[in-house]
């Protein structure tokens, strides 16, 4: 079987659960004997440096000038768009919305993946997502012509079928999985301070803001830090606000790589998600096959993801979210509990099975389309 992938998630993002989505794709469907193209020129993409997968080059790199971003977006869609026409794959998988494809894949076959519906959920509240109008427009339009549509979680297409009014029978649910290596992990002394992990970035629905302002009295009473991993550097409206909740010496940003972040999991006291929505959640994950507990939302897919293995708080109650982290403190039998039902829960998510799962609906899409 031969599949093409596009450019489009690698142009936008450097890191995240999309690329990276894409990549344990093109990985582990390449490990099983399929050939697997990717249509990127141009990328910073930290996993367009495997070059074993990857053909694809830095776009002067360094370099800032207006229209970089622009000029390189375009010269990979001219690239991808090169790729379609030369119609040398079975069947086609954007790795995102733009509908640009349509109009060059003449008869061959196509899937898309839905990661979430952040956009149709929550434009109404967060003016930033409302301006990025054309991801809901996009998303309509490769709705219609898809033969089949990959869902992340079943939360993913219930919300699908609410909003779109999708068929059910047109959407298949493959769960994601953990590229965190336990092997990475550098235990610490345990005298250590002890820290809280908060993973990922802080746009307004990942509740960051609320959640710090919750638990500040508790990092206080036990002397935690918690330490948020990736997202960025905190910004200053970020800094201002924890400095007047007096956690200046209690909250700190780390820049991380995979092998860092195995650390930082399996050092963690326990793990918090207090987002108002995933599609999916791969930190939890990861937190799981680092034996880190996990203190999680009630929202969303966390739950689907989570199941027993998780301690679960509303996170719009800032009391909830608080009592949550001291029961985790202050009950061992209970944390130690969550570490064994964490790996237990794991077995039921990996990329192999992702990568198995997602050859099954191409090869039937194939089959159908002849």
């Amino acid at each position: 079987m031969k599949i093409l992938y596009d450019c489009q998630a690698f142009d936008f993002l450097n890191f995240g659960g999309v690329p990276r989505y894409f990549y344990e794709l093109t990985r582990g469907i390449t490990k099983l004997n399929h050939a697997v193209t990717n249509s990127i020129r141009f990328s910073e993409n930290v996993y367009t440096l495997d070059k074993d997968y990857f053909n694809a080059s830095p776009f002067f790199l360094g370099s800032k000038f207006r229209g970089r971003t622009r000029i390189k977006r375009y010269l990979n869609k001219r690239a991808s768009i090169k790729y379609i026409k030369e119609n040398k794959y079975d069947i086609f998988h954007p790795t995102y919305y733009d509908p640009y494809f349509l109009k060059y894949l003449k008869n061959k076959p196509y899937v898309v993946t839905f990661h979430d519906m952040i956009h149709e959920k929550f434009s109404n509240k967060y003016e930033f997502l409302a301006k990025d109008y054309k991801t809901i427009v996009f998303k309509k339009e490769v709705l219609k012509k898809a033969q089949t549509i990959i869902s992340v979680s079943e939360t993913t297409k219930k919300d699908l079928i609410d909003i779109y009014q999708i068929n059910a029978d047109k959407i298949k649910v493959i769960g994601l999985g953990n590229s965190i290596q336990v092997k990475d992990i550098i235990y610490v002394n345990n005298t250590q301070q002890k820290y809280i992990l908060y993973v990922g970035n802080r746009v307004a629905w990942k509740n960051f803001n609320f959640c710090i302002e919750a638990i500040a009295s508790t990092l206080k009473s036990f002397n935690l830090l918690f330490i948020c991993a990736g997202g960025g550097k905190f910004t200053d409206a970020e800094t201002a606000h924890i400095n007047k909740l007096g956690l200046k010496n209690h909250v700190k940003q780390e820049l991380v790589t995979d092998i860092k972040a195995a650390s930082l999991y399996g050092n963690a006291y326990a793990f918090i998600f207090p987002s108002a929505y995933e599609g999916f959640g791969i930190p939890v994950l990861e937190a799981f096959a680092c034996g880190c507990p996990c203190l999680l939302s009630n929202r969303g897919s966390l739950p689907e993801v989570g199941g027993e293995a998780a301690l679960y708080f509303d996170p719009e109650d800032g009391n909830s979210i608080q009592k949550a982290l001291n029961t985790i403190i202050t009950d061992r039998v209970l944390r130690n509990s969550l570490i064994v039902k964490g790996k237990s829960r794991l077995k039921h998510f990996s990329w192999d099975i992702t990568c198995k799962k997602t050859l099954q609906i191409y090869q039937s899409v194939i089959n159908d389309s002849i």
